[in-house]
């Protein structure tokens, strides 16, 4: 563990905050005194550090405390996820937290409080057992804290048949969250039930994340196809609401969703019923009106008449032949 209480002061000691780097002889010297104790049993603590290690504590003489017999790995992948954050939230993390009176196997691994509700972050490293696994997620439910889960990288196994499929077992689909970045290459499905859910690995020795997107069961029960994510931890974007985000996917989401805005639009065509034409289109027309008859003088009989068979004007007078006169023989 990397957290030890002052015995006097109540004061909490970070080996890995800034505080304290660089600091080991000063700890030796509180620890040698029997001045700092564990936060969970208020048992006296030693400090262990060397070339190769982080600077943390250990029970002096380990009874009865659930705390402090955290593995190796899990200690090397809780600092690195706490000094990524660190770097980004300078003063907002804070690290091993123990919220009084939960009900948890050991301390949360890190806490940001960049945000005005705080979110947790807590390791997996190992396997769990289905009351271990409720446990926690019940712990963690009753702080009414966003939580943002890590597998060890150790616990990723791709399935060896096919590319892009992976085996997951039970611990692992019981920390399965879904995000808004699982929509992306998920255009044609328009339910989000429909677009999967995330799980994030980090592996504790290169510091690289590896996320599983967009996950969704192939075949039962353990055989999943996801979208593959993977970069240095260093790299990566954190929301002040915990959420992990490689590099890329923001600029991917924003074009999937405005492919999605486009293919709602064009059901939505396609579903609604037909338009009513305006009411001046269902107007009917007037009915044309009858073209006035045209009168012509007979150049023949000298009658003004409109049935004729031949008209043209002449010095401004409408002249012609009627029927009648051609009738008589007159053309």
């Amino acid at each position: 563990m990397y957290k030890a209480l002052h015995l006097h002061s109540g004061e909490e000691i970070l080996t890995l905050g800034p505080a304290w780097r660089g600091r080991s002889k000063e700890l030796r010297a509180l620890t040698a005194q029997d001045l700092l104790v564990c936060q969970g049993c208020r048992q006296a603590v030693r400090l262990k550090a060397g070339p190769r290690k982080r600077p943390h504590f250990a029970h002096k003489h380990l009874q009865g405390c659930s705390y402090g017999g955290d593995s190796p790995r899990l200690l090397a992948a809780r600092a690195l996820l706490y000094e990524a954050l660190l770097a980004r939230f300078p003063g907002q993390v804070d690290a091993e937290w123990l919220p009084e009176g939960a009900d948890l196997p050991r301390p949360v691994d890190c806490v940001l409080r960049a945000a005005a509700a705080p979110c947790a972050f807590w390791i997996v490293d190992a396997y769990l057992k289905l009351e271990a696994r409720q446990r926690i997620q019940a712990a963690l439910a009753r702080l009414e804290m966003p939580v943002t889960w890590l597998m060890l990288a150790g616990m990723l196994r791709d399935d060896p048949n096919h590319a892009g499929w992976v085996l997951l077992s039970p611990t692992e689909r019981a920390f399965f969250c879904q995000t808004a970045y699982d929509e992306i290459g998920r255009e044609q499905q328009l339910l989000e039930v429909d677009f999967g859910s995330t799980l994030h690995y980090l592996n504790e020795e290169s510091g690289a994340l590896t996320t599983l997107r967009s996950l969704q069961r192939t075949h039962p029960p353990n055989i999943f196809s996801a979208r593959r994510e993977e970069c240095a931890l260093e790299q990566v974007q954190v929301s002040a609401q915990g959420e992990l985000i490689h590099p890329g996917e923001d600029r991917a989401l924003n074009a999937s969703r405005a492919q999605r805005l486009r293919q709602v639009e064009r059901a939505r065509r396609w579903l609604e019923p037909p338009r009513k034409p305006p009411a001046a289109a269902l107007t009917p027309a007037p009915a044309p009106q009858p073209r006035q008859a045209e009168h012509v003088t007979c150049i023949f009989c000298g009658e003004w008449t409109d049935d004729w068979w031949a008209a043209w004007l002449e010095d401004g007078e409408r002249l012609g032949k009627c029927r009648a006169c051609l009738e008589r023989g007159l053309g």
